[in-house]
């Protein structure tokens, strides 16, 4: 549920958790931010309840969400080396991030996008 008011997902998942995950597996993106709320949620809210640096955590310097270091690379490697991005990149993204990071590129891309067409083939005769 918290996912989904974080925008992470677009609909409120089924309050049966098991049928949720059958029905649809978690992002990559979701599984992280699940990991890491685990561990930084107040115990309240059922998480750890580590806080960097407080009480019996005082050793902790700071808590840094999980990363897939070699699929970063990977990822960063092929994306730069294109110029736009495809439908399957955006998928990739929201499978990753999250729904709200994918909506947030896609509205940043699109002008890019409709732009970068329209000077394309701007040196083309009309057809009308």
């Amino acid at each position: 549920m918290n996912d989904w008011v974080h925008g992470i997902r677009a609909e409120a998942p089924e309050k049966n958790t098991r049928v949720a995950l059958q029905e649809e597996p978690l992002y990559e993106g979701e599984r992280l931010r699940i990991i890491y709320r685990l561990m930084t949620n107040p115990e309240s809210e059922g998480g750890a309840g580590i806080t960097p640096k407080e009480g019996e955590w005082e050793n902790v310097e700071s808590i840094f969400a999980l990363h897939d270091h070699a699929y970063n690379k990977a990822w960063i490697k092929d994306w730069s080396t294109k110029w736009l991005l495809e439908p399957e990149d955006l998928d990739e993204i929201r499978n990753r991030l999250g729904e709200s990071v994918r909506a947030r590129i896609n509205c940043l891309c699109m002008p890019t996008l409709t732009r970068h067409r329209s000077h394309s083939t701007s040196h083309l005769p009309s057809l009308t």
